[in-house]
């Protein structure tokens, strides 16, 4: 059966579980059909972000939306170098999908995070909608933090949050960082729910 493409304006999640419906009866892994769902997408996307990329700066930051994170702080913006720190994960708080996540199970999530990197093409995306290359953003520093950590102007993370700093080596994409536009951070991934 062939695979579906994205639709217009579907987010990742939503293709991605399009796309494992479509594979149903097929006798493969589940973590081998997640990694073709993710393939497809990133390829699409791919071929779509670099047709964004030719069109003007407003153009480019309206298709990218307004900002939609799961963190909404970056705790460090440096305008010199361009580079950003922001939360992905912070323990025992409700996420915008109504989980909470365990310090252990952050620190998992973040040392899975970087040894799977190494295997892909492409470590982060833009509003899980474009994935972007290193030439245009570059994860810079990723880690755990084991004491909180006081950013000023009421920027306190706790011990057990995942912190993570990128380069923004893209003008566009730097623009819209100054000006407001992106935020934060948002995870992506697949995973399993316990019952409490």
């Amino acid at each position: 059966m062939p695979l579906p493409t994205p639709n217009p304006g579907e987010e990742r999640d939503e293709f991605v579980s399009r796309c494992m419906k479509a594979q149903e009866g097929e006798d493969k892994p589940q973590d081998q059909k997640v990694a073709i769902c993710m393939e497809q997408w990133r390829s699409i996307k791919k071929q779509e972000f670099e047709a964004a990329m030719q069109t003007d700066e407003q153009e480019l930051l309206e298709k990218f939306g307004d900002g939609f994170t799961a963190s909404d702080v970056l705790l460090k913006v440096d305008e010199e170098n361009h580079f950003v720190l922001a939360p992905v994960l912070v323990p025992e708080e409700v996420d915008r999908q109504g989980d909470i996540i365990s310090e252990e199970e952050i620190a998992k999530a973040a040392h899975q995070f970087l040894a799977d990197m190494r295997e892909r093409d492409a470590d982060t995306d833009l509003q899980h909608k474009f994935d972007v290359n290193p030439e245009q953003i570059a994860l810079v520093e990723s880690y755990v933090t084991t004491v909180p950590i006081d950013f000023g102007n009421g920027k306190v993370v706790k011990s057990g949050t995942w912190l993570a700093g990128w380069e923004i080596r893209d003008p566009a994409l730097w623009t819209s960082i100054v000006k407001g536009q992106l935020t934060g951070l948002s995870i992506f991934g697949v995973g399993e729910s316990e019952a409490a």
